[in-house]
């Protein structure tokens, strides 16, 4: 793997470069997701929106030269849904939906360099714009992939990868609610990231309770107009 990292350190340093491991932890998972069918007008994303961060370490690696890779613009992680234990992908919808996938949105994130919560500094993907067609219990593996700036065209080898807890994907009656947003989304998006402020439905509250000033925050079922239903949902196979 270590020969298929671009080096960013240096001739001098070229040797290390295979010392470096990659190493992804999430930092929110995925607890539900309410099944959008086949429309795209009442889609809504999976909740709360995962979160992960890129840890880097190396025993031959000063901590600015880790840090050097941990702040490389060029990342990209992907995003791809499987099945609930996590070994069988599962991105085709049965063959009546054939033209479509299971899992519609941005599929690709990049890193966002900020403070966590606790005021840490970390490499951060967020995945706020990921929905699911389907009824059914389904994880998300990420994986992780650096480009090289000197030559894009260079084959990209997957430098880590993880996989979501299992989370379910409801229709709409039995969907339990947003989950207003976790202090990591909040201070991420305070920093300029791009990812939506949620304040949270609870579902045994009547949708008129929540109908209240978003003051700026965006909220997936705050207005009637969204909560519309279109396109039939079809469990997962």
């Amino acid at each position: 793997m270590g020969g298929a990292i671009p080096n960013l350190l240096g001739e001098d340093r070229a040797h290390l470069v295979s010392t470096i491991k990659f190493k992804l932890t999430l930092r929110q998972q995925p607890k539900a997701a309410r099944a959008c069918g086949a429309g795209e007008r009442d889609r809504r994303t999976i909740d709360p929106p995962p979160i992960l961060q890129l840890l880097i370490s190396s025993d031959a690696l000063s901590r600015e030269e880790i840090a050097i890779y941990l702040r490389h613009e060029p990342y990209v992680m992907t995003a791809e849904i499987f099945d609930e234990t996590g070994t069988h992908e599962c991105a085709k919808m049965p063959a009546e939906f054939k033209h479509q996938r299971r899992m519609t949105g941005s599929l690709v994130g990049n890193p966002f360099f900020g403070k966590d919560e606790f005021g840490g500094e970390g490499t951060f993907f967020p995945f706020g714009d990921l929905s699911v067609r389907s009824l059914g219990t389904y994880t998300l593996k990420f994986k992780l992939f650096m480009i090289d700036p000197q030559d894009p065209r260079r084959r990209a080898p997957c430098l880590g990868e993880i996989t979501s807890s299992p989370f379910q994907s409801y229709a709409a009656k039995g969907f339990p609610g947003i989950e207003p947003s976790s202090k990591l989304v909040r201070v991420l998006r305070e920093q300029g990231c791009i990812i939506s402020i949620k304040k949270g439905h609870d579902k045994k509250r009547p949708y008129r309770d929540s109908a209240e000033p978003s003051g700026g925050e965006d909220d997936d079922d705050s207005t009637p107009s969204n909560r519309r239903r279109r396109g039939g949902v079809k469990e997962g196979r």
